[in-house]
This record gives C-alpha cells, sequence and structure tokens, in this order.
C-alpha cells in the first residue's frame, strides 16, 4: 500500500510537471534588471524581445535600480514561481556581496533557479601611467616586492568586485600593497593621473580616451580571456605566473527557487535562441561582451565557484562592509 502511494504521488507529480509545460507561457513576462540603465541593457533588451517571440508571449523589459539589486530581487523571491518574472543578475549578486555581507535578506544558492549565464562584459583592466617606470605588469609586481607597503592601488566601492579584485591580485602574488576605495570609476581614474596611487581598475569605455591621449597605458586584463576589442593586452595570467587568476564580471538569467523543471528548460531553450539571433551576437561583438550560452546547471556551477572563491577573499582579507 505505502509503495503504492508513493507511486501515485509520483505519477502526479509528473503530471503536473506536464502541465506546467504545456500552460508556460499563460500571460506577459517579465524581464528585470536590478539596476538602472546600464551598459548590458543594450544587450539584453534585445535577448528578452527574442525570448518572448520564441516562448509566444511578449517579454517586457525593466530596469529597477537601487539597493544594490536588492528590490528586483526580493521582488522575484514575493513572486509566484512560475517562470514569469526573470532577474538578470551579475556576479556581485551571487558572489561578492553574499560573501562580504551576512544581513543579505537572500541566498543566492538556496533562493535563485538558475536558466542560464548569459554573457561575460568587456573586462576590468589594471592600468597605470603611461610614464610609470614598469613597462607591465611583472614589473610592477617586482616594484611592490622590493617596496613592501609602499604601493597603493585605487578600486572604486568598499567590498566590492573591483575591491575583491585587487585584494585576490594581492594575495596571490603575495605583495603587500594598499587598496584606496573611491566611490566611483572617475574618481579611481582620476587618482592614477594624479600620481596619488601607483595603479587602479577599470573598465576600458572610462580608460578609453586617456590611453587613446598617451596618458595611461593598459597592463592586464583580470579575465582567463583577452578582449577582443584590445587583443593586445595580456591577461594576468599570461603577463605573471597566476595560471588559476580569473575574476570576471559576469550575467545571468534566474527565476525563483521552485519554478517547475519543465518551465526552466523552456526559458533555457528560449535563452539559447535568442542568443543565436545575428543582431543579438552583433551588438554584443560591437559592445565588447561575450555571450555564453550553456545549461542551468553551468550556472549554478559557476555561483558555487564564485562564491566559495569571494569568501576565501573576505576570509583571507578580513574585510567587512562598512
Amino acid at each position: 500500500m505505502q509503495r503504492a502511494a508513493k507511486a501515485l504521488c509520483a505519477g502526479l507529480g509528473l503530471a503536473a510537471c506536464f502541465a506546467w509545460a504545456q500552460e508556460f507561457p499563460n500571460r506577459t513576462l517579465r524581464l528585470v534588471m536590478p539596476y538602472s540603465s546600464a551598459g548590458p541593457d543594450v544587450v539584453t533588451r534585445p535577448i528578452a524581445k527574442h525570448m518572448g517571440d520564441a516562448l509566444g508571449k511578449p517579454m517586457v523589459f525593466e530596469n529597477k535600480g537601487g539597493g544594490g539589486g536588492i528590490p528586483a530581487i526580493l521582488e522575484l523571491m514575493n513572486a509566484p514561481a512560475d517562470g514569469h518574472l526573470l532577474v538578470m543578475i551579475d556576479s556581485s549578486h551571487w558572489g561578492v556581496s553574499p560573501a562580504v555581507r551576512a544581513d543579505l535578506p537572500y541566498q543566492p544558492l538556496r533562493d535563485f533557479a538558475p536558466i542560464a549565464h548569459i554573457l561575460n562584459t568587456s573586462g576590468l583592466f589594471i592600468f597605470t601611467l603611461d610614464s610609470a617606470p614598469y613597462r607591465d605588469l611583472r614589473q610592477l609586481v617586482a616594484h611592490a616586492r622590493a617596496n613592501p607597503g609602499a604601493v597603493k592601488f585605487a578600486v572604486a566601492g568598499f567590498a566590492g568586485y573591483q575591491h575583491l579584485t585587487g585584494e585576490s591580485l594581492r594575495l596571490q602574488t603575495g605583495t603587500d600593497m594598499q587598496a584606496i576605495v573611491y566611490k566611483g570609476g572617475a574618481d579611481v581614474i582620476t587618482s592614477v593621473l594624479r600620481g596619488e596611487v601607483t595603479f587602479g581598475y577599470a573598465g576600458y569605455a572610462g580608460l578609453a580616451s586617456n590611453v587613446k591621449a598617451g596618458k595611461l597605458k593598459l597592463l592586464a586584463i583580470v579575465t582567463r580571456t583577452r578582449n577582443r576589442q584590445i587583443p593586445d593586452v595580456p591577461t594576468v595570467s599570461e603577463a605573471i605566473d597566476l595560471p588559476d587568476f580569473h575574476c570576471p564580471s559576469q550575467t545571468g538569467l534566474v527565476v525563483r527557487a521552485g519554478t517547475p523543471a519543465p518551465v526552466i528548460r523552456a526559458l533555457a531553450a528560449a535563452v539559447a535562441t535568442a542568443i543565436a539571433k545575428p543582431d543579438v551576437q552583433e551588438t554584443a561583438q560591437k559592445v565588447g561582451y561575450e555571450l555564453v550560452s550553456g545549461r542551468p546547471s553551468d550556472m549554478t556551477d559557476l555561483m558555487t565557484a564564485d562564491l566559495k572563491r569571494y569568501s576565501q577573499i573576505v576570509k583571507l582579507t578580513g574585510i567587512k562592509p562598512e
């Protein structure tokens, strides 16, 4: 009798899954970006449109900024687990913030159901004055080792992505360097130009004009692969002997945990269809983003690895939010 009951429950569960697959989607879908209009919008907005076309229902694209993405994430957590509300989050939401903040109202591995890792941004660069005496990152690290405590580096956002990336390089090179934290990227660049710090971390968009003017030079990119738009700049692992160094800024799509598996599969298939569209491919290449296509389980693995890496950096440095 007990076995028969279990079999019946299993059968009913399977039937429910098939029902979900047949009924989804049954209304307009929403894709929410957890920040104000920003760079990734130019790629993610057409992705949303193509996903809606593939699923047979319109997908509304929204920006919901402020609060470090928490308002958008809380909206997702309070919505039905039916796949009609999707949120595009990045590595700061699933890796950096959970590693630093004990008071977050969410746990990414518990509260999110991953759909797909969507894209890698154009990358974070290590840069310095063009007139600096070191020609490459290897010489900069050697300078830091020869002058313990004298080298300062600029980053934007205390206990944020740039800060943890800088601390990761410091720890892995065994150097005594000091992080100087600024509110925004413009302040980081200005501090290097004024000679207040030895080097800094920033995205290429903010650096381009000063690099082209010969005021700043790029020493390395913090990702495992080179930037397609600036292929002459080596990765950290190429520049110095750190083969595993990889601190990318990545973006992926999630729904609320508990969303039925057939719905997740349908959304993942729609992502793959959208990413393959020529206009999405061309736009991503133009702005320097790398599109990624994979399974929901791939994004789960990515989130798990990032959270472990950033948690280790926080533990070793003792960084706490201000």
